[in-house]
């Protein structure tokens, strides 16, 4: 997707400064609010590399469920284009480190391959309405109940 970007892209696509270690978001239990970059817009992509992108977010879905993957790149699909963004950090060849994220209202996708000379992958697929590592009752018992 990033060798796709055009100069003119590349100027907001790319993230300026240090290639990430790591996933942003981390393990941490509630992914909302952690990722303060943007990115280039979907709108702003031509419709090949709106594809590309497509196809990328398919790949981490698609992993899933199938009822639920369906469900899941249904509400995607609904959200504005201007609304979700792709980032990219790092080097664009074979062993370069690199990251990226696609951002969106709800959702977070990240992939960070900086570790072992580029060759070691860490993939996320986080929702930040139902985040799969948060835990609301644990946190209503904390809350209210001081457990």
């Amino acid at each position: 997707m990033a060798k796709s970007l055009t100069d003119e892209q590349r100027k907001s696509g790319f993230l300026a400064g240090d290639v990430p270690k790591d996933v942003i978001t981390s393990n941490k239990p509630k992914a909302d609010g952690i990722i303060k970059h943007k990115g280039i817009a979907v709108s702003a992509l031509t419709s090949d590399q709106k594809k590309i992108l497509g196809g990328i977010i398919r790949e981490y879905v698609g992993r899933a469920r199938s009822d639920f993957s369906l469900q899941e790149m249904a509400a995607i699909s609904q959200v504005d284009e201007n609304q979700i963004f792709f980032a990219w950090s790092g080097g664009l060849e074979v062993g370069q480190g690199h990251y990226y994220s696609i951002v969106g209202p709800e959702f977070i996708f990240e992939l960070d391959n900086t570790q072992n000379g580029a060759n070691h992958v860490h993939a996320t697929w986080r929702d930040l309405k139902k985040d799969f590592g948060y835990d609301p009752l644990a946190k209503h018992l904390k809350e209210a109940h001081g457990k």
